[in-house]
C-alpha cells in the first residue's frame, strides 16, 4: 500500500520557505493576488511532490509572519515531518523560535533543517548559522538532524536532500491507520456542478467514496460522494494523505474550516477535556488558574478555560495537568495535540495532548482519584490505565473497544493485557461483552444473595425475588449479561434456587406471627362464603373483624395465592381452586347445551352480571379452558371430550 506523508515548511517571514518549495515541486504555492501583492504567504499553501515510488508527499507551506500565526498553526497541526527554513542572512528569528514549538507540541516525527539564502552571506557566517541552529535545536525533535544549504542562484545537489528525506520517511509510520476515519477541515470550497467540497488531511482510518460520513461537532450527516487528492480522482483515502471530498446536499453556510469530518456516531463530543499542558520557555508570563485562552486543536480554534489540576499557576518551562472548558463541544480524542495562546495577542503560550475527554468537572476534592489514571495516561502506562479503568468501572463490562476509545492505546495491545489478566484470574471475561475484575464480580455476588436474604427478612410472604428487583437494589444500569451470570452462579452453587423466574433460598419459607394466622383465618373465612364470586382485597378487608389495612390483606392473599389456595383473575381479584372448578364444569355444560357461549349468558351460567363475569371468563380463554370466536366463546377440543361434572 502507498505511504503518504505530510511535510511541514516552516519558519520566519520571507526566509525562502515558498521558494525552496518552489524549487522541490515546481509550484508556486502563494496563489492569492493578495500574497503576490505582498510578496509573503498568509493562508497555508499545499503542493504535492513524488520523488519517490510508492510515497505520495504534501508540502505544506505556512506562513511565517506573526500577524497570520493562526494559519500556520492551522496548517502545522498534522504534520509527519517538518523541514525548518532558516536564513542565514538573519538567523534564528522570533517565528523560528515559535514554529519550532509548535511542531514539537503538535508530534512531528523528524525532519530537517534548510539554511537558505547562503548566496548572500560569507562562509564564515554561514558556519556561524549552523552552530547557532544546532544550539537552538537542542532536545527537540531536530536535534542531530542534517542542516543543508539551499539559494535560489545555486539550487541545492539533489540527491542529498533526497536522501535524508527518505531516512526520515522510512523511520515515519502511522500508528493510527486502523482507527475510525477522522479528518479536520482546513479547506470549504463550493464548486460550480458540483457542490461543496471540504479538504484536509486524513489523520486516522479509511474514507471510500459513497461512505456516510458526520460533519461534527454540528452532528450533519452527509456522505462521500466523490474523492480527490492533488486534482486526481480516487475512490478511497488513508490514513496521512490528503483528500478532498464532495457532500452532496450540504450548504457552504452549514460548514466552516475548523469543523471535523468522521463516520458516523465514531466520534462523540465534549465539552470538557482532560489534559497534558506544557508551557514554552519563552512564554511572556506564567499561566494562571481559570485563565482564558484561545485553543488551537485540530483545525479549530476556539476559546477555552484552563483549570490547573492540583496547582494555581504554571511557569515558563513548566508541565501539569489541566482541564479544558469549552463553551461548545469538540470532537477531540486521546492523544490529539493542541497549542494555547493568548486571547489577544499572537503567540503561543505553550501546547500539549489530550488525555481523555470527560464529563466530570475537576474539583480539588476528586484529586486523588483522577491525577493518577491522568498520570498513567500521559506515561503511556498500559497496564496502570487498564487497570484503573476496570477499577472505575465497577459493576460494568468493558471491551477493548470501550478501553481503546478511553485512552490513546490501541485495541490490540489492550485486548493483549485484557487476555493476560484473564489468564492469571484477575478478570473474567464475557465473550462479546467485555472484563470485569473479579473483586466486583464477587462483590455483585456477595451483594446479590444479600438482597434476597434482606427481602425476605422484611416480608416473611416474600418466597423470592425476580431479577429486576435485584438488578435495582444492586444498580440499574448493571450489564444485564453480567447480572445473569451472577445469578446462574448462585444458583448453581446452591445458595438460591429459581422458580417461576424468580429466586430465592433453598430454605425460605413464609412464618406466620399469630396477627398474621388470626388476619389469615378471617380471610379464610369470608373466602369461604363467597363461593363462585370473584372478590378484591378490599372486599375481603371490610368483611374482617380486625382493624387492618388493605395492603396487610393483599399480602395474606397473595401468600395464599402462592400456596395454591387462591387463584388471582386479571382484575386483581381472586377465586378458590374449587370455586373454579365449579364455574368450569358450568360453562362446559352451558356450551355442550348451547353449542357457544355470550357474555350476555353470564347471569344465568354463574348467578352474576358481566362486570363480575368478564375477568373470570378471561381468565379462562387465558389458561386454554375456552377459545373465544367474535362474541362467542367455545371449549377447545380436548375439553369438549371431558364428561361435565354434575
Amino acid at each position: 500500500m502507498k505511504n503518504y506523508i505530510t511535510v511541514g515548511i516552516a519558519g520566519h517571514v520571507d526566509h525562502g520557505k515558498t521558494a525552496f518549495v518552489k524549487v522541490l515541486t515546481g509550484i508556486d504555492t502563494d496563489r492569492n493576488p493578495e500574497e503576490k501583492r505582498r510578496g509573503l504567504s498568509i493562508e497555508s499553501g499545499i503542493a504535492a511532490w513524488r520523488p519517490f515510488p510508492g510515497v505520495g508527499i504534501a508540502l505544506i507551506d505556512v506562513p511565517g509572519h506573526v500577524d497570520f500565526l493562526k494559519n500556520a498553526i492551522r496548517g502545522l497541526n498534522s504534520v509527519d515531518l517538518a523541514i525548518l527554513v532558516v536564513a542565514a542572512d538573519d538567523g534564528v528569528m522570533p517565528q523560528t523560535y515559535e514554529h519550532l514549538d509548535i511542531l514539537q507540541y503538535f508530534g512531528a516525527r523528524g525532519g530537517m533543517v534548510v539554511l537558505s539564502k547562503t548566496d548572500l552571506v560569507d562562509r564564515e557566517t554561514v558556519e556561524i548559522a549552523k552552530m547557532e541552529l544546532q544550539d537552538v535545536l537542542q532536545e527537540t525533535f531536530l536535534q542531530g538532524k542534517p542542516i543543508l544549504e539551499f539559494s535560489i542562484k545555486h539550487p541545492p545537489e539533489m540527491t542529498s536532500l533526497l536522501q535524508t528525506l527518505k531516512e526520515e520517511i522510512d523511520g515515519c509510520r502511522h500508528a493510527a491507520a486502523g482507527a475510525p476515519f477522522r479528518l479536520w477541515i482546513d479547506q470549504v470550497r463550493q464548486l460550480a456542478g458540483i457542490g461543496t467540497v471540504v479538504s484536509g488531511t486524513v489523520i486516522a482510518g479509511s474514507v471510500h467514496q459513497g461512505d456516510e460520513l458526520e460533519i461534527l461537532p454540528a452532528g450533519i450527516l452527509s456522505r462521500a460522494r466523490s474523492l480527490q487528492s492533488h486534482g486526481r480522482e480516487i475512490t478511497a483515502a488513508v490514513c496521512g494523505q490528503r483528500v478532498g471530498i464532495n457532500l452532496p446536499k450540504i450548504s457552504l453556510s452549514a460548514i466552516a474550516k475548523g469543523m471535523a469530518l468522521a463516520h458516523p456516531h465514531t466520534m462523540p463530543g465534549s465539552h470538557m477535556f482532560n489534559a497534558a499542558l506544557q508551557l514554552r520557555l519563552r512564554a511572556p508570563v506564567p499561566l494562571k488558574n481559570r485563565q482564558k485562552v484561545k485553543l488551537y486543536l485540530g483545525t479549530a480554534v476556539i476559546q477555552a478555560t484552563i483549570l490547573l489540576i492540583g496547582a494555581t499557576r504554571l511557569g515558563p518551562g513548566q508541565n501539569g495537568l489541566i482541564q479544558l472548558r469549552l463553551p461548545q463541544s469538540l470532537c477531540a480524542a486521546p492523544g490529539d495535540a493542541f497549542v494555547v495562546a493568548p486571547l489577544n495577542r499572537n503567540l503561543v503560550l505553550g501546547g500539549g495532548i489530550v488525555l481523555e475527554p470527560t464529563r466530570q468537572k475537576y474539583r480539588p476534592a476528586k484529586k486523588g482519584t483522577i491525577v493518577p489514571f491522568l498520570r498513567a495516561l500521559q506515561a503511556r502506562d498500559l497496564p496502570a490505565c487498564v487497570d484503573i479503568m476496570l477499577e472505575k468501572s465497577g459493576d460494568r463490562l468493558l471491551t477493548g473497544h470501550d478501553l481503546a476509545a478511553m485512552t490513546h492505546f490501541g485495541r490490540v495491545p489492550i485486548e493483549a493485557e485484557i487476555n493476560a489478566r484473564v489468564h492469571r484470574r484477575e478478570l473474567l471475561y464475557f465473550k462479546g461483552h467485555g472484563a470485569i475484575k473479579r473483586v466486583h464480580y464477587d462483590r455483585l455476588r456477595n451483594q446479590a444473595l444479600a438482597s434476597v436474604v434482606s427481602a425476605l427478612r422484611k416480608d416473611p410472604f416474600h418466597t423470592g425475588l425476580s431479577a429486576t428487583c435485584i438488578k435495582d437494589d444492586l444498580a440499574p444500569a448493571i450489564d444485564p449479561t453480567l447480572l445473569a451470570a451472577v445469578m446462574e452462579d448462585l444458583v448453581l452453587a446452591g445458595e438460591l434456587e429459581k422458580s417461576g423466574g424468580r429466586y430465592r433460598l433453598p430454605t425460605a419459607r413464609a412464618v406466620l406471627d399469630e396477627h398474621r394466622r388470626m388476619l389469615r383465618d378471617q380471610v379464610l373465612a369470608y373466602i369461604e362464603r363467597t363461593g363462585i364470586c370473584p372478590f378484591s382485597s378490599n372486599a375481603a378487608r371490610q368483611a374482617c373483624q380486625m382493624a387492618v389495612e388493605t395492603a396487610e390483606v393483599r399480602q395474606i392473599l397473595n401468600y395464599l395465592t402462592r400456596q395454591k389456595q387462591l387463584i388471582r383473575l386479571t382484575n386483581g381479584r381472586y377465586l378458590t381452586p374449587a370455586a373454579l372448578a365449579t364455574i368450569k364444569a358450568r360453562v362446559r355444560r352451558a356450551i355442550d347445551d348451547r353449542g357457544a357461549m355470550r357474555l350476555s349468558d353470564s347471569k344465568d351460567i354463574l348467578g352474576y352480571g358481566r362486570m363480575g363475569a368478564v375477568p373470570v371468563f378471561d381468565y379462562l380463554d387465558q389458561i386454554g379452558f375456552t377459545v373465544r370466536r367474535g362474541n362467542e366463546r367455545v371449549l377447545k377440543e380436548a375439553d369438549r371430550r371431558e364428561p361435565a361434572l354434575p
